[in-house]
């Protein structure tokens, strides 16, 4: 009998436990932009194994990303977007702006096919002559990256027609060159170091470089807040920002 009871007790402590750390575990909805895919499915692993919490991401562009959340303010918890799509998020009282902050920079790069051989890149010469060379540059057309990239060749007075440019939409320009579609593509060096299929050639020359910040925001209606202001102060971790640094990102003084 007391060995029969003794297990009956065992059995209800075990059970309690286990309800009580459900109770204390939650699920952080994120709302990011591909342009940190990379560190964050590296980091991912690390912030559930370490507060029994779970990230349920959906990456995107940061343009859809934003209008996903116009669409349906409370389909997240926390956003990784521009700067200035968060701005306007909060100015719709969507994203708290108490909780907003920079994680990083990134500049855009050129991607070659995994273990193609790499161009020149090193002077604003080079560059041009690696461009013209190319049989084909893929970009992305709604993406900040290639509308910056065409926003250069006009300033620059290039020749749209001595440059075979393909514009992609809805997908990765990087998949055209992993399959040997495009010679060259124009893309953040984050979203380049995260895809397999291809190499980083290197940034784009200094002169003609963009960088695209990445910030975060916690919604304002969220119901995970204690959870999603853990994952937030993660990302500011000594551990992230090396994760970070490890796909191009840059400090934002």
């Amino acid at each position: 009998m007391k060995t029969r009871l003794l297990f009956r007790i065992l059995i209800v402590a075990v059970a309690l436990v286990v309800v009580t750390a459900a109770a204390r575990s939650a699920e952080i909805r994120v709302m990011s932009s591909v342009g940190v895919r990379g560190p964050l499915e590296e980091l991912r692993p690390v912030f559930e194994t370490k507060t029994g919490d779970t990230l349920a991401i959906t990456f995107a562009t940061a343009a859809d990303l934003k209008k996903r959340i116009e669409a349906a303010p409370n389909s997240f918890d926390v956003a990784i977007l521009t700067p200035n799509a968060v701005a306007e998020l909060a100015s719709k009282d969507l994203i708290d702006p108490s909780t907003v902050y920079n994680l990083g920079t990134v500049g855009i790069g050129l991607a070659v096919r995994s273990g193609a051989k790499r161009p020149d890149l090193t002077d604003e010469s080079a560059f041009w002559g690696t461009l013209l060379r190319a049989k084909s540059v893929a970009y992305a057309s709604d993406g900040a990256s290639g509308i910056y990239f065409l926003k250069l060749l006009g300033r620059q007075g290039i020749d749209m027609a001595e440059i075979k440019l393909v514009g992609v939409s809805g997908t990765s320009p990087l998949d055209l060159v992993a399959s040997g579609r495009a010679d060259l593509g124009v893309q953040l060096v984050s979203e380049i170091k995260a895809n397999k299929g291809v190499d980083l050639a290197g940034a784009i020359p200094e002169a003609f470089q963009n960088y695209t910040t990445m910030t975060l925001g916690l919604a304002r209606g969220t119901n995970v807040h204690v959870a999603a202001k853990k994952f937030g102060e993660f990302l500011g971790s000594r551990q992230a920002a090396e994760r970070l640094a490890a796909y191009g990102f840059k400090r934002v003084e």
